[in-house]
This record gives C-alpha cells, sequence and structure tokens, in this order.
C-alpha cells in the first residue's frame, strides 16, 4: 500500500512534537523516538539548554537504613517517655540530608514532626553538668554538632519546601521566653571555646554560629532577651580565635548577630581607610523628617519612621494630605538613618514617590475634579480615563486567582444604541480595561486600588444586595448574559482583582445604597508589575539590611574608595584565574590577585585588545568592578570573556551559578545568546518575555516542567491542593449568605452558634398563624418571615438587651421582634464579614505555601545551572528564590542605564564579586517625573537618574573619593569622522581599530557625514512649542523618507541596513506612517509599548480604518529600523538617518539639550549618518555647539545634501531633485 504521507511528514515512529518543538512532555515515557531537529537555530537552542540531573524513580524510594533511622524516631506525642537517643542519630540524619533531594526533604519534615522535635529535645535540654571534659566533647561532637549541621545545611537551607519545618525546629529549640535555647547554646559555646585550638573545625563551628543565628531570626522575642546577650559574647570569643580566612563565614554571621542583638563589638574586617581633606564650610537646612520624627506629627496614616511599614498604594487620607512628602536627597548628612539603611530607605521613598506619585496625584485631581469632568480629560501626571456610576455587583472565589469582583458602570454615551459586536469592537480598539490594566475604584472615603483580570461569565456567587441596583436586576433576571465590556447596551462590566489588602472595604461597597456615587479610574499604560516587585524587595532589605560592599555604596564620611579589596573566594591559599579560554591558541595562564607576572603575556597573547585586556584583570581582582565601555568598544565581548574566565573556576571555588542582570529584555536575550554562540551551556533564564528563539529550551518554565516532584512534594502538593479545594468550597459558602437570598442562610447559622435557644424556637417549632392553625412549612425562610411579622402591633418596646435576653421569643410584640430582627441581620452579616476574612488569611497561607512547592523545583533546576539570566524586574519578582541560591558572583550589564534601587536588590547577600559594566556618558535610568530628576533644579538635590555605575565613578560629594574603574578605548563601529564627534566632546581617549578606517563610501550621497541644516518650524511651534507632550516636524518626516527612498533605491542598502532616529514619540509615528507603504517597518519593544500607552483612551469614537498597521515587532534582519534615541541604546546601523524634530524662535530642542542623549545618537552608525535639524534650535547646548563647529570646518554642514551616481562620481544634484 503506498503511504499517505506528505513530502513533508515526520517519519513514521518519530514523535511529531519532539521532532516539531525539540521536546516532549513525555520525556523519556514517549512510545515514539526523538529525532534531532535539524534546523541551525534548534541545535544552538538545545546546546544551551540545561543538562538537568533528574534522579532515578528508585532514588525516591528510601533504602532499608533510611527507613529503619526513621522507625526510631518516635510516633507523636504518645510514645511518652521516648526511647533512648540512638548515639548516631543525627549523625546518620546528616549522611541523609547531604543524599538526594527526596531522602533529604523527608529527613527535616520527620525531625520537624513531634516525634523528631522529641528526639531534638533529648540533644538540646540534655544536661553536661559534672562530666568531664571528654565526655562532653564526645556528646556535644556526636549530637550538638551534627544537629546543627543538619538544620543549617546549605541543602536544606536552600530548599523552599521546608521552610516552614525548618522554622518550627528552630523555634522548638528556643523554646518559651528562650529558656530551651539557654539551655543548650550556654554549655555548647562553653565546650567550644575549651576545643577551640585542638577539636573543633570551623566547619563545624560556623554549623553551630549559623544555627544560634537562624534560631534569632526567627524570633522576634530574642531582639529583647537579655539572656542572650552573654551567650552572643562567648560565641564572638570563640570565633575570634579561628583564622580570618578559615572563619569568614562565621565572623559575617557572629557581626550580624551583634548588630541584631545590639551589642557594639564587631570583629575586624577589612574597611576602606580615611582620607584627609581640608575642612570645609557645613550648614545643615532643617527638612521635615518622616512619621513621628516630624515636629508636626505623621503626615497622614501611611507616614512611617521605617519605610517597610508603609503601604505600596496610597491611602485616602495620604491622597487628601497637604504636606509635601519626606523625600530625602543625596546628601547622607539628611538622612535619618545611616548607612545601608539610610540608603535602602532613600531608594524606596524616591521610586514610590516616582511611581505611586504619580497615581497617587492623579487621584487626588479626580476626587477634587467636577462630576461632570470628560472622561479621559487631561491632566498632570499620568492620563487617567474615567468610568462613571461604579457599583461592585459581584463577589467570586478562585483557588488559583483568589477573590475576584465585578464591578459595574455606565457604557460610553456613544455605545449605548449600538450593537454588541460594534460595542465590542469599540473596546478593543480603544485598548481599555485590558487584562493587567491597574484601576483605583473611589467612592465616598472609599479607595481601592485593583487590577483587571480574566473576566469571567459564570454565575454570580455573591451578587449586590441591594434589591433595588440595576445591576443586581441584570445578575438576577438575565444569569445567561455575560458579564463583559460589551454585551450590555447600558452597562459594561469588568473582573478585577484587588492589588492590596482591602476585602473588608469591597464589602462594605457591596452593601452602600444605589445613592452613592462611586466612579473607576483606569491609568494607561501604567504596569503594577513594573514597580510593586522592587518596592516590597526594598522593604524586605529594610527588615534585615545585609548588603555586600556596603563599605563602597554607603560609605562612612571621607572614606578612601580608591582601593577595592579582592573577591574572598579569590584571596584563599594558592587560588588562581584560568585564562586559557580567552587566549588565542588556548595555551595555558594563571593569574592571582597578588602576583602580576604573568599579565604582560595575557596582554599579548589574549583575544581582548590591551584595554579589554586590563579590564578583565583589574574586574577579576575588585569585589566591586567597574567597566566603562564607550560606544562601539566590545563592553558585550569583554562581559562573555569575563563569565568564561569565572566559569573556568567555577566549580573549584565554589561560585555558584553566575547571576546575569540587564535592565531590558532585549538586552538579556543578546548577553545569553552570546554565551551560547561562545559554547556555553547550562543556561537558565528567568521571564517570559524573551523573543529569542535560540534560547527558548533555556526558559525556567520550560526546564522546571521536566522535572518531577519528590515524593515528599507529592505529598505536600496533594495535601495542599486538598486544603485549597476545601478553601474554594468554604468561601464560596460565605459568599453566597451575602447574597439577598443568602440572609436567611446567613441569619440561621448565625443564631445556631450564638442564640441557640431563639434558633430552636424559630426553625424547629410549630409554626401556626395567626387564628391559631397549623402550618405546613416547605423552607425555613417562611418560618423566619412568618415570625418577623407576627405579634401584636401595639405596645412598648424593651431595651435591645433585654430583648436579646427574652428565652421566649414568640412573646415579642411585632415592634420588637422587628428590632431584634434587625440587629440580628447586622449581626450576621459582621459574622459572616469576619468568617470571610477568616477564609481568606487562611487560603492566602495555603496558596503561598503551595506555590512554595513548585519554587523548590524552579529552585533545583536553578541550582544546576551555570548561569541565570534575569531582567532587574524580573529579579525582584523572584528574589527570595534567588536567594537560596548562594550565587557569589552577579554580573550587570548596561548598568549605566538601570536605577540604584534595581542594582541594590540585586545584591544578593551571598555575593562576593560584583562586575558592573556599562557607560555614565550614554543614557541615564528612565524615570517618571522631572522633578526628581537631576535636570530639574527642585530634583537634583534628590537626582534619582543618577545610577549606582555613575555615583561610584563620578561622587558628587567633595570629601569622598570615587571607586576605581576600567575604560575600554577601541571602538569597532564607527568610521573616524563620525566617531571624531564623541572623541572631541567627550572620550578624548577613544581610538579607533584599523578596521574602520576602510569602510565604503555611502553609495549615492557625495558625503558620509552631513546636517542638512533647515528654519522649517516644528508643528505647532507658531502656537507653543510646550503645548504638547511629544513633538513633530513635518518638513524633516518628508526628508527622511525621501532620503530613504533615495538610499535603497541604489541596489546597494537592505532596509534593514538602515536606521531612522528621533527623540520623539509624535515624530516617530509620523515616518512609520509616511514609510510603511513601502518598507516593511521594525519597532524596538520600549517604543511599541510606548505607542500603545499613546493609543489608549484616545477620544475618537470609531475604531480606526487607516493603512497605519497594527503595533508589531518585526525582526530587525527583515525590516526598516525606526526607533526614538532612547530605545536604540546598545543597537548599531550602517547608515542612520536622523530627524531632530525641534525647531522654534525659543530655540527649545527639548531632550536633546543633554550630552548623554546627544552621545548615543551620534555614535550608533557605521557607515555614514546624516543629521535633520535646525542648528539654531540646537546650537546653543554646548555638546551641539561644539559638533555643529567640526562639521561645519569639514563642510559636513549646510542647506542642500549633495547626491552622488554611482556610475558617474562627476554627477550630483542636490536634495531637492529627490
Amino acid at each position: 500500500m503506498a503511504s499517505r504521507a506528505g513530502a513533508n511528514s515526520q517519519p513514521r515512529g518519530v514523535c511529531f512534537l519532539f521532532a516539531k518543538t525539540g521536546r516532549c512532555h513525555y520525556g523519556a515515557r514517549c512510545k515514539f523516538p526523538h529525532a534531532a531537529a535539524s534546523t541551525s537555530s534548534q541545535s544552538l537552542a538545545s546546546s544551551a539548554q540545561p543538562r538537568l540531573n533528574r534522579p532515578q524513580r528508585t532514588r525516591n524510594e528510601p533504602d532499608d537504613k533510611f527507613g529503619s533511622w526513621k522507625l526510631s524516631v518516635p510516633r507523636g506525642t504518645n510514645n511518652f517517655p521516648p526511647t533512648p537517643l540512638p548515639p548516631l542519630f543525627f549523625q546518620h540524619a546528616l549522611a541523609y540530608v547531604e543524599s538526594e533531594v527526596g531522602v533529604m526533604q523527608e529527613t527535616v519534615v520527620t525531625l520537624a514532626k513531634d516525634g523528631g522535635l522529641q528526639r531534638i529535645k533529648q540533644v538540646v535540654e540534655r544536661s553536661l553538668e559534672g562530666m568531664s571534659m571528654d565526655a562532653r566533647w564526645k556528646t556535644v561532637k556526636e549530637q550538638a554538632i551534627p544537629l546543627c549541621q543538619v538544620i543549617t545545611h546549605p541543602h536544606v537551607l536552600a530548599s523552599t519546601l521546608l521552610d516552614v519545618h525548618l522554622g518550627n525546629i528552630y523555634n522548638f529549640i528556643y523554646g518559651f521566653q528562650g529558656q530551651r535555647a539557654l539551655q543548650f547554646f550556654r554549655p555548647l559555646f562553653d565546650t567550644l571555646a575549651d576545643r577551640i585550638q585542638a577539636d573543633a573545625s570551623p566547619s563545624e563551628i560556623e554549623a553551630v554560629v549559623k544555627t544560634f543565628s537562624k534560631i534569632i531570626d526567627c524570633n522576634t522575642h530574642a531582639l529583647v532577651n537579655d539572656g542572650l546577650r552573654p551567650l552572643a559574647d562567648s560565641l564572638f570569643n570563640v570565633v575570634a580565635q579561628i583564622d580570618e580566612v578559615e572563619a569568614h563565614e562565621s565572623r559575617k554571621l557572629v557581626n550580624r548577630i551583634n548588630q541584631r542583638l545590639g551589642i557594639g563589638r564587631e570583629l575586624s574586617s577589612w574597611k576602606p581607610p580615611k582620607t584627609t581633606s581640608p575642612p570645609r564650610a557645613i550648614f545643615t537646612l532643617q527638612q521635615d523628617l518622616p512619621g513621628e520624627l516630624s515636629n508636626d506629627g505623621p503626615r497622614h496614616d501611611n507616614d512611617y519612621v521605617n519605610a517597610y511599614d508603609i503601604q505600596i498604594m496610597p491611602t485616602f487620607e495620604e491622597i487628601n494630605s497637604t504636606r509635601p512628602e519626606y523625600l530625602p536627597s543625596m546628601s547622607q548628612q539628611d538622612w535619618h538613618l545611616p548607612g545601608v539603611s539610610g540608603l535602602l530607605d532613600r531608594h524606596f521613598r524616591l521610586l514610590r514617590e516616582d511611581t505611586v506619585g504619580q497615581l497617587r496625584d492623579a487621584v487626588k485631581q479626580e476626587m477634587q475634579a467636577s462630576h461632570n469632568l470628560a472622561s479621559g480629560g487631561k491632566c498632570q501626571g499620568p492620563r487617567k480615563l474615567t468610568y462613571e456610576n461604579a457599583r461592585v455587583v459581584k463577589l467570586d472565589f478562585s483557588k488559583w486567582q483568589g477573590l475576584l469582583i465585578t464591578i459595574g458602570f455606565d457604557q460610553p454615551t456613544h455605545l449605548k444604541h449600538r450593537s454588541a459586536k460594534q460595542r465590542k469592537e469599540w473596546w478593543e480598539f480603544q485598548k481599555r480595561l485590558r487584562v493587567g490594566s491597574l484601576l483605583c475604584f473611589l467612592s465616598n472615603g472609599a479607595l481601592i486600588f485593583c487590577s483587571v483580570t480574566e473576566r469571567r461569565s459564570t454565575k454570580p456567587s455573591a451578587t449586590n444586595d441591594d434589591s433595588s441596583s440595576s445591576d443586581d436586576d441584570r445578575v438576577q433576571n438575565q444569569p445567561e448574559q455575560p458579564l463583559d465590556l460589551f454585551s450590555d447596551p447600558l452597562r459594561a462590566f469588568t473582573t478585577v482583582s484587588l492589588v492590596s489588602d482591602a476585602t473588608e472595604d469591597v464589602l462594605g461597597l457591596m452593601q452602600a445604597p444605589v445613592s452613592v456615587h462611586a466612579k473607576i479610574v483606569e491609568f494607561p499604560g501604567v504596569l503594577l508589575p513594573s514597580f510593586e516587585p522592587t518596592l516590597r524587595a526594598l522593604q524586605a532589605m529594610l527588615r534585615n539590611p545585609e548588603i555586600p560592599f556596603s563599605d563602597y555604596i554607603a560609605p562612612e564620611s571621607q572614606a578612601d574608595l580608591s582601593t577595592v579589596a579582592a573577591p574572598y573566594y579569590a584571596t584563599k591559599p594558592n587560588f588562581e584565574f584560568d585564562l586559557s579560554c580567552v587566549m588565542k591558541d588556548k595555551s595555558p595562564i594563571g593569574v592571582a590577585i597578588n602576583d602580576d607576572s604573568n599579565h604582560e603575556a595575557f596582554r599579548e597573547k589574549s583575544v581582548l585588545d590591551r584595554a579589554q585586556a586590563d579590564a578583565l584583570l583589574a574586574s577579576l581582582k575588585r569585589s566591586l568592578a567597574l567597566i566603562q565601555g564607550p560606544p562601539g568598544t566590545g563592553k558585550s565581548f569583554t562581559g562573555v570573556a569575563l563569565i568564561k574566565v569565572l566559569l573556568a573556576v567555577q566549580a573549584r571555588a565554589k561560585l555558584g551559578p553566575i547571576l546575569c542582570v540587564c535592565y531590558t529584555n532585549h538586552a538579556l536575550d543578546q548577553l545569553l545568546e552570546d554565551l551560547v554562540r561562545h559554547s556555553i551551556d547550562q543556561i537558565v533564564r528567568i521571564g517570559s518575555r524573551s523573543k529569542s528563539e535560540v534560547l527558548q529550551a533555556c526558559n525556567l518554565r520550560v526546564l522546571a516542567s521536566m522535572i518531577d516532584l519528590t515524593r515528599t512534594e507529592k505529598h505536600e502538593h496533594w495535601t495542599l491542593k486538598l486544603k485549597l479545594d476545601e478553601d474554594e468550597r468554604n468561601i464560596s459558602r460565605v459568599l453566597k449568605r451575602l447574597t439577598v437570598k443568602g440572609d436567611v442562610a446567613a441569619l440561621k447559622s448565625y443564631l445556631e452558634i450564638y442564640h441557640p435557644t431563639s434558633y430552636r424556637a424559630l426553625f424547629f417549632g410549630e409554626a401556626k398563624d395567626d387564628d391559631g392553625y397549623e402550618v405546613v412549612v416547605h423552607h425555613k425562610a417562611y418560618l423566619l418571615n412568618a415570625w418577623r411579622k407576627g405579634g401584636s402591633r401595639h405596645g412598648p418596646v424593651r431595651r435591645l438587651r433585654t430583648l436579646l435576653s427574652e428565652s421566649d421569643i414568640q412573646s415579642l410584640n411585632n415592634p420588637e421582634r422587628q428590632r431584634v430582627y434587625y440587629h440580628w441581620l447586622a449581626e450576621s452579616k459582621k459574622t459572616t464579614r469576619a468568617e470571610l476574612l477568616t477564609a481568606l488569611a487562611e487560603y492566602k497561607e495555603h496558596k503561598e505555601q503551595f506555590d512554595q512547592v513548585r519554587a523548590g523545583v524552579d529552585l533545583r533546576c536553578l541550582q544546576q545551572a551555570k548561569v541565570i539570566g534575569v531582567t532587574t524586574t524580573g529579579l525582584a519578582r523572584t528574589l527570595p528564590l534567588l536567594r537560596k541560591l548562594n550565587s557569589k558572583v552577579l554580573v550587570c550589564e548596561e548598568a549605566g542605564e538601570v536605577l540604584e534601587a534595581h542594582i541594590l536588590t540585586a545584591l544578593l547577600p551571598s555575593l562576593e564579586h560584583a562586575i558592573l559594566i556599562g557607560d555614565h556618558l550614554q543614557l541615564p535610568p528612565h524615570i517618571q517625573s522631572y522633578e526628581l530628576s537631576r535636570e530639574s533644579s527642585s530634583g537634583k538635590r534628590h537626582s534619582l537618574d543618577i545610577s549606582l555605575f555613575e555615583r561610584l565613578v563620578t561622587p558628587s560629594c567633595s570629601t569622598q573619593s570615587a571607586v576605581p574603574y576600567s575604560a575600554l578605548e577601541t571602538q569597532r563601529r564607527m568610521h573616524p569622522s563620525i566617531s571624531e564627534l564623541i572623541r572631541s566632546t567627550l572620550y578624548p581617549r577613544l581610538c579607533d581599530s584599523s578596521a574602520v578606517d576602510s569602510y565604503p563610501s555611502i553609495t549615492g550621497l557625495a558625503r558620509r557625514l552631513f546636517w542638512l541644516d533647515h528654519a522649517n518650524p516644528e508643528d505647532g511651534a507658531l502656537s507653543d512649542p510646550d503645548s504638547t507632550t511629544s513633538h513633530s516636524n513635518e518638513f524633516e518626516v518628508k526628508m527622511v523618507t525621501s532620503l530613504v527612498s533615495h538610499l535603497v533605491r541604489q541596489g546597494v542598502y537592505h532596509a534593514n541596513d538602515l536606521a531612522v532616529l528621533t527623540p520623539y514619540l509624535g515624530q516617530l509615528q509620523k515616518i512609520r506612517r509616511e514609510l510603511q507603504g513601502l518598507f516593511e517597518i521594525s519597532l524596538t519593544e520600549g517604543d511599541i509599548l510606548e505607542l500603545e500607552k499613546e493609543e489608549v483612551g484616545k477620544d475618537n469614537n470609531e475604531p480606526s480604518h487607516s493603512t497605519v498597521p497594527s503595533l508589531q515587532k518585526t525582526p530587525l534582519s527583515r525590516a526598516l529600523k525606526v526607533s526614538t534615541i532612547d530605545n536604540f541604546q546598545g543597537e548599531e546601523a550602517k547608515v542612520v538617518i536622523i530627524s531632530l524634530v525641534r525647531s522654534n524662535d525659543q530655540n527649545k530642542c527639548g531632550f536633546l539639550r543633554t550630552s548623554n542623549r546627544i552621545n548615543v545618537l551620534l555614535s550608533r552608525a557605521k557607515h555614514g549618518m546624516y543629521i535633520i535639524g535646525n542648528s539654531r534650535t540646537s546650537g546653543h547646548v554646548q555638546m551641539w555647539g561644539s559638533v555643529i563647529e567640526m562639521l561645519q570646518s569639514d563642510d559636513n554642514f549646510g542647506e542642500r545634501l549633495q547626491l552622488q551616481c554611482p556610475l558617474r562620481s562627476s554627477a550630483s544634484s542636490l536634495v531637492q531633485d529627490l
């Protein structure tokens, strides 16, 4: 029989899924062979995918010895007194902890149960009094130290699954008011002090110190327990006797313990020396400090001394406050907290002001605005969209999403007479209320921040209990109609989840009368995940301000930072870096931190140029290493070389995974792809925003799905899944009692618990009418209503307390019954709300534990990585996970563009080596608020847009020296005539590689570098050049279009060889519209996000039918690049055409008045660059003036651009002939 398979079909018997995607979720259990992918990209991807060490299924089964060990653990507390402690019990436990992960987990879980705690109790409460010193040491060596080693083992501490179990063990050892801890540690420390020189090893002492530290961390009472201070002193004396190199970790822990307990002693460590500087005058202005430190008291209910107490989202009082917020300046002497704590506090408050502050101001303006404010009207701060007559109409619950709230509001007026299809098209085109959008629900005295989540069409679980509500009528009478944005002609509905804990406010709003006016405010383009994780990470760090490199990042006054200590791991005896991986001939060569003998040989024979080689050598010797890379000098190449050298010593130095951090997803993809091309494997990328096909197989989500759960994890997963199912049932049941129909059920439940006598009389007595006849009852609601409507209509009304104590409720007259009934109803609702809050709190705890099980699998995957790549935002989201990795090396690219707050969150406590690569002369960090930037006269004292990289290399304080840094010097991108523009103005030591001298001339144009000068005004310049937030220039749009078309017509340049740059989004939109009919246009990810943000909620009432294509990112390899300057850093093109846009009589050049942006603008071109702009508008800026002068002197400036015929070199024409 002929085969029916087509030519492109996979061979019979081959796994189709694997052949198509390169992976199969069945793994080894798949019935079909896994054929290797043939394409180059798939081959590259497979080489990058980590090889996961998955334990065999049989290894998850405990062996006989482990089973016997478990049987030696008492079962619960019933077996009392327990059998004697086996002498090697905890030594065996230590061996099991060091075995495979499933056995390790089961060992700790067993110890955390009642029987295991009994075994621990036998050790910690054992008296050593009366024993000889040798007998004491034997007991400590065999039992106490192994116990400490078990509960502080790196594998145990790195498991998210075991956090709760470890907490139980630590708390048990601490005991009531710390008595058990005192009983355990006092003789233990005395014994160690006696044996420190002879028997106790540094690793054993480290386990004891770590146990003591963990117990203090887990018990807040320990911080005020005076009995622990003498113990801390004893431990201090023990650790002080150990060699500093061997006791590095123990010394850090002891210093931290003393800091936590308020003890001033500190074991010596290297600190930067003080500088001697001449005295200078100091005048400190009094400032309004935060919270209780303010002379006028707190500003509002969210103003605290400790920033970790501040709610992320603003409160109602905060929004209405008239006093300015406390915003720390750059000067440490102005901070209310010293050192690292003050630094973290400063960046939390400034970052919150930059992000949340704009929301606060927008909501405040909305609250003060008139009720007929046009939807989406302009305001200071972010644009906002307002929806009127909002009501909470439904509460729902999902075990995966939590509490879901459906809000109804008035449809826009012009949509009320349209069809459902037309309404749907309008909402989709407007891009309003999309999933993830941040909203604020505003009502009288209520303020609730929430975000749009997946819309659900299920029947409501709890609806508004006001029967007069029109939304409630829709929910009750038309249950089949989905509650969405377009189905109802009068009311639109959206489903949200709470951003902050405001469940009580939501419940109150559900019962608010219809007359209460409420509205929804939407903030287009504001994404909570872009800033909330970083703020929460800073708050967590403030609770425990332990940051490496603090002597350089937050130095003491007048500290001399000209010398940076070496990474601790590199100071160990006989350690040296293996540099053979970056040698041209792979010849062996090693470098130690105190030996320079091989440096010159390395410079001559490495694949790096001299400056790059010097930067690499210096970075290996500095614990905090900074590398400045001017445009085109090979920052990424040098970074990859450094990573390769570090990977060569990774196992020997126990570096853990090298953490690579970038600001953008695009930069991270580029870095990791470079590593893959250099044959570096075991790479894991965190985050789902990668556009790289090469890195798809390296994504953490993909890799984690390939790892099986251990037996302990399966048990925890199953147990917690049952708890979540039960939580869902309980919460849904409570939600139903909050509805109108649920009043009787709620009241019944309340009476049964709090008024059992009345409950029996009402629901289990005989029901009779007013004539005494017995009534047949089918529903309990009838009994309740019959009693409420019965009774005499006249008579005195006694006090409520008397009525509630009445045993015979049938004797109450009708007014009394009404009074009692409504009291019961109010109390039952209050009780139901309390039950809901309790149930939600239990659910939150169970959900966190459930997520920890999955996080444990992620962690096991990350532990097998050599390199972990993550963006700054992704790092803040996964910080608890990354803190368990014990990574010692951080590499951050484009560090000059990263906010200091983001770098601070990346400084894991385990780090010993941080390498920051960037250029402070290029783009600074992006912030929202101009009032916090260095360019603002009022914001200069805050200067939030100064990166940590820039602050370290160019300190603003005259009493502080700069941290040493390396600078790359040879650029390989720009033709010398182009690089001269930035060499003469910013980089005097910048050299040109010989390769750039041979660049070909620009086909079709007489000059490769030219400023086309003009005086055509920008759009709107004749009225008010500052009237819009973005600017455009129609003349320059036409010039750009003509020049691009001319270059492409030469047949030499493809569209992807060209780039059009402009500082303004408005100009980018116009250029894109002009060129999209001629070329495929590629926009950067950042520009796409900005354009979408601008398009949300525009006032046009009809979907546009223009020919402008929808926004999408096209691969740069196929399309013409059109970008704003801020989103093109790190990119390049053969020919760059620049539209400066600004042209006005006021000579306001806008964004391009700073040298950073000018630098980026002038350094993107390889072969040729053409600037179109008004020189009179820009020339007063110092750097522009210098550039214009250079261009004029070389005859590269004028009002006419000379064209060149490629066939006849003498033939030329002017730009008007284009």
